[in-house]
């Protein structure tokens, strides 16, 4: 299969809110349609404007709710790039970083939350906004977050 880079179409861009739009220059984003090394074959991985997705689905207006919000997850970490809250050594030195799934906590900022948590209450925060639950916290540990709880703590308007 030959690989495609592509940008985000205008209708694609119009799936996300205006403020968050603005934070990452969703213009600059390219969806690249491989893997972004052998060691990550088949998993979905970002690197600054770039999101390296195999089998990446040609318009994500025609997509489900579960691809869209995943691809909010992955634009999460396009603004965590931007801003400074993440690096490729930074990412690969804080073990942290590395797991999903939130703990609700209405006395943390979402700048408490590591990396992909973060990604986790964005990807929440697309589903909440959208009319679905929350999927992303964890149910163990966790109240499952309201729509009101996730928009407090995510510092974008929707």
């Amino acid at each position: 299969m030959a690989v495609t880079k592509r940008k985000l179409s205008v209708s694609e861009k119009n799936l996300f809110p205006e403020s968050f739009r603005a934070a990452i220059e969703i213009a600059k984003v390219t969806l690249i349609s491989r893997a972004h090394n052998p060691f990550a074959s088949g998993k979905i991985l970002t690197r600054n404007n770039d999101i390296y997705w195999p089998d990446c689905p040609a318009d994500f207006t025609m997509q489900g709710l579960s691809l869209q919000s995943l691809l909010m997850h992955e634009l999460c970490h396009v603004w965590q790039y931007h801003t400074g809250r993440l690096s490729g050594l930074g990412y690969l030195t804080s073990p942290s970083s590395w797991s999903y799934e939130y703990v609700y906590d209405p006395a943390k900022a979402f700048d408490d939350y590591p990396t992909e948590k973060q990604a986790d209450l964005l990807q929440d925060w697309y589903r909440v906004n959208n009319g679905a639950a929350a999927a992303n916290y964890d149910r163990a540990e966790s109240i499952q977050p309201s729509k009101e709880q996730i928009n407090a703590v995510v510092p974008f308007e929707w």
